[in-house]
Formats: C-alpha cells, structure tokens, sequence
C-alpha cells in the first residue's frame, strides 16, 4: 500500500514538473503559426511568419554562422575525445 502511494505520488509529481516545462514551449510553438499579429487572438493557419524570417538576410547569415559554430566545436570535441581514448588505451 505504502509503496503504490508513493509511486503515485512520484509519477503525479514528475507529470506535473514536465507540464510546467513543456507546455509553456508547446503553446508558443502553437501560437508561432497564428495569421494575428496579436497572438492573443487565434484567427487562422500561417507559415507567413516563417517565410519572412527565412528571406531576411541578417537571419539568414545568423544561421550560417550559427552552423559553422556547431560544425567546427563538433569536429573539436571529436578529436578530443579520440585523442582521449588513445591515451586511456595507452595508458591502460
């Protein structure tokens, strides 16, 4: 008895922590997709917002930078991490 209402208890917990954190994320997600300009409003279906984000030059140039970022610390962090692994192996 006492542990099902602990489990219970742990599982109501962890639901309820994760709605807090995602749910906030999902609505706005939702939202990103409204044709009002106020989101207050729910008025249609839209991906305009995303088409004018994606034909702005600095944003564009945002990502580019962006990508290049997580390629080069992604090759980095690989080759430490090889480099790493050799030396435990050695080391061994």
């Amino acid at each position: 008895m006492q542990k099902s209402w602990r489990n219970a208890t742990l599982l109501a917990y962890s639901l309820a922590i994760l709605a807090f954190l995602y749910l906030p994320l999902l609505i706005l997600s939702l939202y990103s997709f409204n044709d009002s300009r106020i989101n207050a409003v729910w008025t249609g279906f839209t991906l305009k917002w995303y088409v004018s984000l994606l034909q702005n030059d600095r944003v564009l140039e945002a990502l580019e930078r962006a990508a290049r970022g997580r390629t080069v610390l992604s090759i980095s962090h690989r080759f430490s991490r090889m480099m790493a692994g050799q030396r435990i192996v050695r080391m061994g």
